[in-house]
């Protein structure tokens, strides 16, 4: 399924599917919960798409935040999580992006 978001971009769920690996359940890396981290990065991020371009205040707010958590635990999760949350981090990245070019 596609949809716009306006500006002619189009958004495509399967552009966004992420499955967390098991191997980073329970993890936590500088105090941050990897499994939290991925749930609530895919949740917005879906959020994203269904919403045809839009978030609400507090979801952008948490988007972010899950940018810098993002941007911390990826050099230090190990090499078999790491093209996952790199992955999740473009993700994230460009719906950042595009919510900016609104």
């Amino acid at each position: 399924m596609v949809k716009s978001c306006g500006y002619g971009v189009a958004l495509s769920e399967a552009n966004y599917k992420f499955n967390i690996p098991e191997e980073a359940y329970g993890q936590v890396i500088e105090g941050i919960d990897l499994q939290i981290l991925s749930s609530d990065s895919v949740r917005l991020i879906e959020a994203y798409v269904k919403q045809e371009g839009e978030l609400s205040e507090i979801q952008v707010k948490v988007l972010y935040l899950c940018e810098l958590d993002l941007k911390a635990v990826i050099p230090k999760v190990s090499p078999a999580l790491k093209g996952y949350f790199m992955r999740l981090h473009l993700g994230v990245i460009d719906v950042i992006k595009k919510l900016g070019s609104h």
